[in-house]
């Protein structure tokens, strides 16, 4: 709660951000809402001893790992018809510090557009509204990560 000014200030910043970069033409992707995330139909799923609560669109397969913001899972999109990786962050509003790493990477991966570079897919409303406890960011899948293709 002794955040929440913080936050509003950060939410507002970055609506003022998107603002002036529609209005002067460098215009980042427009996300689709994905479908289900806008109805109460959420399915609850353990993963590598997280509870995930997501659409009833998504389905886990497998954790693909965590680290210090959260778990980040491969799951299928049945609307889509596709893989994509749902990183879920814990109490993401928490410490002003790591609000404001998450507004940065969603601001971040909202422009690029690049093969090698993961994209953003959607952002999962939550699912209680009042207080946000964790936050759900949908990104593409991809087979191998920095990591891997360095420790070849």
């Amino acid at each position: 709660a002794e955040y929440m000014g913080s936050i509003e200030f950060i939410v507002r910043k970055l609506k003022i951000e998107i603002m002036v970069s529609q209005f002067i033409k460098l215009e980042p992707p427009k996300l689709e809402p994905a479908l289900g995330t806008q109805s109460n139909s959420f399915v609850s799923y353990v993963v590598d001893k997280s509870r995930f609560d997501l659409p009833t669109q998504y389905q886990p397969i497998k954790s693909l790992g965590h680290g210090a913001y959260g778990v980040v899972c491969k799951a299928y999109n049945t609307a889509a018809n596709e893989y994509v990786a749902i990183k879920k962050m814990t109490n993401p509003f928490s410490v002003l510090s790591t609000a404001k790493n998450f507004c940065r990477e969603i601001k971040l991966l909202r422009f690029f557009n690049h093969m090698n570079i993961v994209g953003l897919k959607d952002i999962l409303n939550p699912v209680s509204k009042p207080l946000i406890q964790d936050l759900y960011i949908v990104n593409e899948y991809m087979d191998s990560d920095l990591h891997k293709i360095i420790q070849q």
